[in-house]
């Protein structure tokens, strides 16, 4: 007999109340959707769905409901042979605010109640999450502290009630500056600082992780915008114990867009710009064409779309040979 899976959730404080439609880009008041990915069958001189396989192995076949605020109660991923992989329900306030979570993982082979959790707000903040196991026992706990307005301190507990980690954060007029993560021993296992330009853009990002008597790795992103474009440098360094300086990787990538789309990746490195990726889309705004650096790889997806346009078949060819469909089967409210 499998043992049972505790799951805990964490969240992110919400910032606005964009649902979940918004955010997968679907049209319409979509009710339910199934979505299921086949590799392609050529007989005949046709194409058809044949084995049912995901182009990435750790994505799954997903089934959603949706409330008619638009946002997901009920989500299931299943393995491309229809084996349960794990289950979401999730319970709405008035305010559209989620309160309730259920985690259902899979226990010889039958989908079980493993763990829920439990939002806590105060006037719509939120400002405390509680995990419970099937049998009900507190398994995990965060706190959110507020000042201002602005999240200052948040704390997670483990199962024994003791504090497994603290994150702090700090400001400058509004803008979150610091952040840092502490473990249950009281020492930083992360820190990032934010920089700003004088637009309020943030033009600066440095993370810095700490690990206990071997290496502290610095993880730098530089940001740069300007008419259509965005400069970023990726650099990461390393130190030793006695702190003197080892740079692992260093790398400039530089990213176009136009009409907020991204239509080209550049690699720049000695004063030379390389092409790594370029990007067309369809009229839907949907990809409809990427082409690789030097592998001459070209990738293109053919879609249809119902009276929503929602896409429901989407078809990728590599180097005009098709190679996968997926499927999006979608129902809506009346």
């Amino acid at each position: 007999m499998k043992e049972k899976l505790n799951y805990v959730a964490t969240s992110e404080p919400e910032e606005n109340l964009d649902n979940d439609l918004k955010e997968l880009e679907l049209f319409g008041k979509v009710k339910k959707m199934d979505v299921k990915s086949y590799k392609i069958a050529a007989k005949f001189g046709k194409l058809s769905k044949g084995e049912r396989k995901w182009k990435e192995e750790y994505k799954h076949d997903k089934y959603s409901e949706f409330n008619k605020n638009g946002f997901i109660f009920k989500k299931i991923l299943l393995q491309s042979d229809d084996i349960f992989v794990e289950k979401f329900e999730y319970e709405f306030n008035q305010q559209n605010k989620k309160m309730k979570e259920y985690y259902y993982g899979e226990t010889d082979e039958e989908e079980t109640l493993t763990s829920k959790t439990e939002y806590i707000y105060n006037n719509n903040v939120l400002i405390e999450l509680n995990t419970y196991s099937f049998d009900n026992e507190m398994i995990g706990k965060t706190d959110y502290n507020y000042k201002n307005g602005l999240l200052i301190e948040e704390i997670t507990y483990n199962e024994n009630g003791d504090i497994e980690s603290k994150t702090i954060n700090i400001y400058n007029d509004n803008n979150l500056i610091d952040t840092s993560t502490y473990n249950i021993e009281g020492n930083k296992t992360y820190c990032k600082e934010i920089e700003y330009d004088e637009d309020n853009n943030i033009s600066c990002i440095k993370s810095t992780f700490f690990y206990k008597e071997t290496l502290n790795k610095i993880h730098k992103i530089i940001y740069q915008s300007f008419k259509n474009k965005l400069l970023i440098e990726f650099e990461e360094e390393c130190y030793n114990k006695d702190y003197s300086n080892t740079r692992i990787y260093s790398d400039i990538l530089q990213y176009e867009y136009e009409q907020n789309k991204l239509v080209a990746k550049f690699k720049v490195s000695n004063n030379s710009r390389y092409l790594v990726m370029k990007y067309e889309y369809d009229v839907y705004g949907n990809i409809a064409k990427r082409f690789e650096d030097e592998k001459v790889e070209i990738f293109t997806w053919e879609y249809k779309y119902d009276s929503y346009n929602n896409w429901i078949e989407q078809i990728e060819y590599r180097n005009s040979v098709p190679q996968y469909i997926i499927e999006r089967i979608i129902e809506y409210y009346e």
